[in-house]
């Protein structure tokens, strides 16, 4: 059953912990709680090998995701994870995660 928050502010389908539907209302939620929702969920996933002899950061090809937010007001997650290594002698990976 879905979660679902009904105009008079009641929330309905919550089953985890025990609690029956309706039993939060709109007045036991903290007043600066804003409620939103997703607009959009994008990913990329590189599952080959990247390699470099570069000693700068580089781009990872097949590694970039774009997105545009709707509106001035949306805010944007980001949730990356990488695993690398080095073979070189120096033993130092770095990553630099850019935003343009």
């Amino acid at each position: 059953m879905p979660v679902t928050i009904n105009g008079s502010g009641s929330i309905t389908g919550i089953s985890a912990g025990g609690l029956p539907d309706a039993i939060i209302q709109a007045a036991d939620l903290a007043t600066d709680v804003k409620l939103g929702k997703i607009l959009q969920v994008l990913q990329t996933i590189k599952t080959d090998v990247f390699s470099t002899t570069s000693t700068s950061y580089v781009l990872v090809t097949g590694l970039t995701q774009a997105i545009t937010a709707a509106s001035t007001n949306n805010k944007i997650l980001v949730n990356v994870t990488i695993y690398g290594g080095n073979s070189g002698s120096d033993y130092a990976v770095g990553f630099q995660l850019v935003w343009w």
